[in-house]
């Protein structure tokens, strides 16, 4: 390799580095001219009392959407935050874990894929080619499984387990339908965010009866 192509090769990283260095001094002036304006750049104190990882530790019996008298005090980065009407949802990690808030309270707790395993993850997406096929895959699959119609789609919720998924096809088979391509919906924090909306609605609507 010649001398000009090592050059070359070094070049993204020593872009990078300089970038960084550029960066951190960037902010660094930011701090000095605050500093020197009487400002005080970090003015906010707060002070937690546990870290992520032992709040879930020391709750880890504790069924989601269950609420306990103790109260903590957490701090970390908010990384997601979802808003639906009045209920604001976030996701809290500090450098020993996730935490998921609804308006200030610990709803559930865990790394992104505990969370995630919290949903059921047998969604199955079917495609059709024409609109009388989708119809009546509706139909036929809506009598034994919960089915979303998504534009020229359905989506539809099994258990997960491999033999509900091939009995899925075997009713669509035995009806003369036949879908145009399918995938399997693995779960996201959205799904999670839902599905604690869900059960918040139902615990508010059992308590105002």
């Amino acid at each position: 390799m010649s001398t000009r192509d090592e050059t070359a090769s070094a070049r993204p990283a020593a872009t990078a580095d300089g970038f960084v260095a550029a960066e951190r001094a960037h902010r660094l002036a930011k701090l000095d001219a605050l500093a020197e304006g009487g400002v005080a750049p970090y003015a906010v104190r707060y002070d937690r009392d546990h870290a992520i990882g032992d709040v879930r530790a020391r709750f880890a019996d504790l069924p989601a959407g269950r609420e306990t008298d103790q109260a903590v005090r957490l701090a970390g980065r908010v990384m997601l935050i979802r808003r639906h009407g009045g209920l604001v949802f976030a996701d809290l990690t500090d450098q020993t874990g996730t935490i998921q808030l609804l308006g200030g309270r610990v709803v559930a707790s865990g790394t992104s894929d505990e969370l995630k395993a919290m949903v059921p993850a047998g969604r199955v997406e079917l495609e059709f080619g024409e609109e009388a096929q989708l119809a009546a895959a509706q139909r036929v699959l809506g009598e034994q499984h919960e089915v979303d119609r998504v534009d020229s789609k359905l989506v539809v919720a099994t258990g997960g387990s491999v033999a509900q998924m091939a009995d899925l096809f075997i009713q669509l088979k035995d009806s003369g339908i036949e879908p145009t391509g399918f995938s399997r919906q693995l779960p996201t924090l959205d799904d999670v965010f839902f599905k604690f909306l869900d059960e918040d609605k139902e615990d508010r609507h059992a308590s105002a009866r």
